[in-house]
């Protein structure tokens, strides 16, 4: 009896405070990133004057295309990490007669962003100095050293990042204006120099029109992108193409040859793979 009477006042306890006695646990939040990214360099890309298609090539397809208020193109950016908003971008644009005439920076990155708080598990930033020890003058330099050093390979990469991002962007942007039908964003995407086999390229463009332009029903989709930066400026992208237009599909390895030109990444060479 008296072993009963205990086990229900240990139960009665842990039901009355049971994170006393449970471990707990915290959910895993993922960073979540939606929207169009528009860095430094593809922002100074633009600017008044362009043509709707030059603006698409340069940014990529806007987030936000109201179909009620199409002269107004909304480029929208958040970067959420651990449930907070840590980076967002807000950038849109106005037409008339398919040319922009007003630029609008509503959020510029970074420039909302609050600071991130500092992590519990970190000493405060003055404390470091006080309770050093006497040889801590002799580290500092060392330590120094080594947050440079450790730095230097970072910054090293960060540019091909941002170039594989912007070919990928490029040639997904490239497929999408071939879905929509959208000639003009189609032929943007090639080169001045783009020359395909035995055609000269004023008919080779208006065969494209005319093949782009025709189906009633057409959707193009890749897969498997493989992107290598040969240099600053060149790149070799390989995918999967999925064709489908009417009653014809067609699945093929493609490569492009793309080439920066004037801060845009164009297509200088396609082939089909063999």
């Amino acid at each position: 009896m008296r072993i009963a009477v205990i086990l229900f006042s240990v139960l009665l306890a842990a039901c009355s405070n049971p994170g006393k006695y449970l471990p707990t646990f915290t959910p895993h939040k993922i960073d979540i990133r939606q929207g169009n990214l528009v860095t430094q360099d593809m922002r100074a890309r633009i600017k008044p004057g362009m043509s709707e298609a030059q603006v698409k090539a340069a940014l990529g397809t806007p987030l936000v295309n109201d179909v009620y208020h199409p002269e107004r193109w909304d480029y929208i950016y958040r970067l959420q990490r651990r449930g907070r908003v840590i980076e967002q971008q807000r950038l849109t644009l106005y037409f008339e007669k398919n040319i922009l005439v007003r630029i609008d920076d509503a959020t510029p990155l970074q420039a909302a962003l609050p600071a991130e708080p500092p992590s519990s598990a970190s000493p405060p930033p003055a404390a470091a100095p006080v309770a050093a020890p006497v040889a801590a003058p002799v580290a500092a330099p060392v330590a120094a050293a080594e947050s440079v050093a450790a730095a230097e390979p970072v910054a090293s990469v960060a540019a091909p990042v941002d170039s594989v991002a912007e070919v990928r962007q490029r040639v997904q942007d490239w497929a999408a204006a071939w879905s929509a039908r959208n000639v003009d964003a189609y032929l943007a995407a090639y080169a001045p120099a783009y020359r395909p086999a035995g055609l000269s390229r004023q008919r080779w463009e208006a065969l494209r029109r005319q093949r782009v332009s025709k189906p009633h029903a057409l959707r193009v989709e890749l897969s498997d992108i493989a992107i290598t930066l040969e240099n600053a400026h060149h790149a070799v992208v390989s995918f999967t193409q999925d064709y489908r237009a009417d009653h014809y599909r067609d699945r093929v390895r493609k490569t492009l040859r793309m080439e920066q030109l004037d801060g845009l990444w164009l297509i200088v060479d396609e082939h089909v793979d063999q």
